[in-house]
């Protein structure tokens, strides 16, 4: 969990965390009663800022995989009441939550709480829908289809023409000792973009440190998007902007970068 229920993310949310972060609670515990060198050594929470930089990690025993929960409720509070019915949370801000969430490498839990019918709220209902139709609108057509790939480096048999495919089954991969990587996608004419969605191939762990999108503009490649970590799914939501080719360059990654997709809207 990222330590509240206000729909907060971490700058990078790793999924490869010390395995003690699970031992939370136990740790709380422990810190009423003691307070020497030992416990001070091991002290760490999952609600840190960083749990997985490798920083963190150069001297941990045991590492798991242990992937945030991102919760929040669709209303100011936990449980239904009649007088927040017109204080239902606006579909920006659910929309934020989500591209930093379930596009920010965690899970998204979002809380609706029943009224005393036992039923939903219209309004509640009718947000979710406005939240669904968003959604099913702003990822419903990947024009990289359209679009030609290259990419500076790739190991044979894991070519960048993987990543059109949304599986783990096959994926890009970038050159053998590479920790960089440059993919281009290139239209024939220009595309109008909003979202670019990339994906690692979580099944060889989670290797991207950073990154950053670049596009072409009057000639000249300009920084439209950044993040760090990438993991499961990262959504980049982009201020609109109009291109013929598209830049994912990788700046650092901890052994060779993996992409299982990359989805462009």
């Amino acid at each position: 969990m990222c330590g509240n229920e206000a729909g907060h993310t971490r700058a990078a949310e790793w999924s490869v965390v010390p395995a003690r972060t699970a031992d939370t609670e136990k740790i709380f515990e422990a810190s009423q009663h003691i307070d020497d060198d030992e416990f001070r050594q091991r002290k760490i929470s999952a609600w840190d800022a960083d749990l997985g930089s490798r920083m963190i990690l150069k001297d941990e025993k045991d590492l798991i995989w242990y992937p945030a929960e991102v919760n929040t409720s669709i209303r100011p509070g936990w449980f239904w009441h009649d007088y927040e019915d017109d204080k239902v949370k606006p579909l920006e801000y659910l929309i934020d939550v989500y591209n930093k969430s379930v596009g920010g490498n965690a899970t998204f839990l979002l809380n609706i709480p029943p009224t005393n019918t036992g039923l939903f709220h219209e309004n509640d209902v009718a947000r979710l829908k406005e939240l669904g139709d968003y959604l099913s609108n702003a990822f419903k057509t990947n024009i990289l289809d359209n679009a030609k790939l290259s990419a500076d480096s790739e190991l044979c048999a894991h070519g960048i023409e993987n990543a059109r495919s949304d599986c783990y089954d096959c994926c890009y991969i970038a050159g053998e000792g590479q920790s960089r990587a440059v993919i281009t996608a290139e239209w024939s004419e220009s595309v109008d973009i909003a979202n670019v969605v990339l994906k690692e191939n979580i099944y060889l762990s989670q290797r991207v440190e950073s990154f950053r999108i670049e596009a072409r503009i009057n000639d000249k490649f300009v920084e439209v998007g950044k993040g760090t970590v990438i993991g499961h799914k990262r959504i980049v939501p982009i201020d609109s902007v109009r291109t013929d080719c598209l830049k994912i360059v990788i700046e650092d990654s901890r052994c060779e970068p993996t992409l299982s997709y990359i989805g462009v809207y």
